[in-house]
């Protein structure tokens, strides 16, 4: 069966149309590496970072009955892990996995393996939130790769903007999650509430 030529570019128009926003969820991420060496970096502009500990210890959170999450949490841990030859002002680095399939989980996780900065992967659903909550309560930064994640209350993300890296800061929850950044950092960031 043939199409007409201008049925076949509408559909097609469709097609482009529909898998733009299929991917725009991706649109703004940056690739994992990218990503975790910003973070890295602004965790240098952290004036407390060193009341955390002598290592930096990162739990990446994936949500472990879903298999994006699981897939972009297994990217960003690898992410770490290559970064886990570098030091944050003299800190070592320690990426440990902390998939959770609910809020108990993640908590008895953070407390058996030290976490002082949680990464929020992407997919978490209510795991998103009770991280969140966790980690106000409990003075643990957090970091993530998605602007929604900063918005609903992680503290410091970095995604793609306009082609370009781009440092995202939730100061009110920086600031419960007992940060407190360097004004010079603050002056590069979109600070999002």
């Amino acid at each position: 069966m043939m199409l007409h030529p201008a049925k076949s570019t509408m559909a097609l128009a469709a097609l482009l149309v529909l898998s733009f926003f299929a991917d725009s969820a991706k649109a703004n991420e940056l690739p994992a590496k990218t990503r975790v060496t910003v973070l890295l970096t602004t965790l240098s502009y952290d004036l407390n970072i060193k009341s955390r500990g002598d290592a930096l210890r990162i739990g990446v959170v994936g949500k472990a009955d879903d298999s994006n999450s699981v897939k972009h949490a297994k990217e960003a841990l690898a992410a770490f892990e290559v970064a886990s030859s570098k030091r944050v002002k003299g800190m070592g680095i320690v990426a440990l996995d902390l998939s959770s399939k609910n809020e108990s989980d993640l908590a008895g996780a953070i407390k058996s393996k030290s976490i002082n900065i949680l990464y929020l992967s992407s997919h978490l659903g209510p795991l998103e939130k009770a991280a969140i909550k966790l980690a106000r309560d409990m003075k643990i930064l957090t970091l993530s790769g998605q602007e929604d994640t900063i918005k609903a209350g992680a503290a410091i993300g970095a995604v793609m903007e306009q082609g370009k890296p781009k440092i995202l800061v939730n100061l009110k929850a920086a600031e419960a999650q007992g940060a407190k950044l360097d004004a010079r950092l603050l002056r590069l960031v979109r600070i999002v509430n």
